[in-house]
């Protein structure tokens, strides 16, 4: 059994005139579980390459888990300052649990967050 878990940073600091974000884990983390104590032990961290992952959803059907950075903002990449948008990036779920990311969408960079996602399958809207 595995269990995920989002991490999310977003503090930022002035750098002349502009707030960037001062680093931190964004991420999903992927945990096992111990069979026989049931204490969680971290197997993998996998970067969802935005900022403040706010929450994600997973179709086990599908073999999916699909995280939804909600900010947008400023980021250092190297010596450079660049903006990151909110968006989604999709993960492929391997066999043991592990995350193989698959693409991302970016959201139009418009001022709005990426607050909620969630996974339906489509015999859900029947």
């Amino acid at each position: 059994r595995h269990l995920y878990v989002s991490n999310r940073a977003r503090e930022t600091h002035d750098a002349d005139g502009t707030e960037v974000f001062v680093g931190g884990t964004n991420d999903v983390t992927v945990m096992t579980i111990d069979r026989e104590t049931g204490v969680p032990r971290v197997a993998s961290h996998h970067d969802t390459g935005g900022i403040y992952p706010r929450c994600f959803g997973l179709d086990a059907g599908q073999g999916v888990l699909i995280a939804a950075n909600e900010r947008a903002g400023f980021i250092r990449d190297g010596g450079a300052v660049h903006r990151v948008v909110p968006g989604l990036v999709i993960f492929r779920i391997a066999a043991d649990g592990s995350l193989k990311e698959l693409s991302r969408l970016n959201f139009a960079d418009n001022g709005e967050a990426a607050f909620w996602i969630d996974t339906l399958r489509p015999a859900h809207f029947a």
